[in-house]
């Protein structure tokens, strides 16, 4: 004929921990969630003291870079000076050369 009908089984188990009392499982739980909040707060904290301390890096490295590129900017300008007197001094010495008579 079969196997016998299957019984729901208590509520938890056998290996369940004992069931509390509603208020004192209620009282436990507010102090879990209170424990909670107070960790996630002082989480929260710590991730605004580590992010602010990113953005002042942040903010050194930009006014660094700005810096940089200004000074690249001024060499750029000194090189592109120093290459035009560079071929102003070539074609000088070319029409110098040019207007002299050959060496025999």
């Amino acid at each position: 004929a079969g196997p016998p009908p299957l019984e729901a089984a208590p509520m938890g188990g056998p290996d369940a921990p004992p069931q509390l009392p509603p208020l004192q499982a209620f009282a436990r739980h507010e102090m879990y969630f209170k424990r909670l909040m107070a960790e996630r707060t002082d989480t929260l904290k710590q991730l605004e003291a580590v992010l602010a301390k990113h953005q002042q890096q942040i903010n050194g490295v930009k006014e660094k870079n700005l810096a940089v590129t200004q000074k690249i900017k001024e060499l750029d300008g000194l090189v592109d000076t120093e290459r035009q007197q560079w071929r102003e001094r070539v074609a000088e010495q070319q029409r110098i050369l040019q207007g002299r008579p050959a060496l025999a």
